[in-house]
């Protein structure tokens, strides 16, 4: 069991190296949303918001592809 998971290494550094980044930018994009709302005119909100809750998007997506990717790897190490 032991020798599994140290052979499964190398997938978890690999997703964590994947990962960080992702939690970075959802982290900044969630912090650039609040703050807008707080100091921006509707106007902006909107003109500003629309991308944002796009990329919010698209980053929630690619982070399930990454981690289904991961698990697929896992799984296929430990089976």
């Amino acid at each position: 069991m032991l020798e599994s998971i140290l052979d499964a290494l190398p997938v978890w550094a690999a997703l964590a190296i994947l990962l960080l980044p992702y939690f970075l930018v959802e982290f900044g994009a969630y912090t650039i949303a609040d703050r807008m709302t707080k100091e921006f005119p509707m106007w902006k909100r909107i003109l500003f918001g629309i991308p944002l809750f796009v990329g919010i998007l698209l980053g929630l997506l690619i982070g399930i592809l990454l981690v289904l990717l991961a698990t697929m790897l896992v799984l296929d190490i430990f089976l």
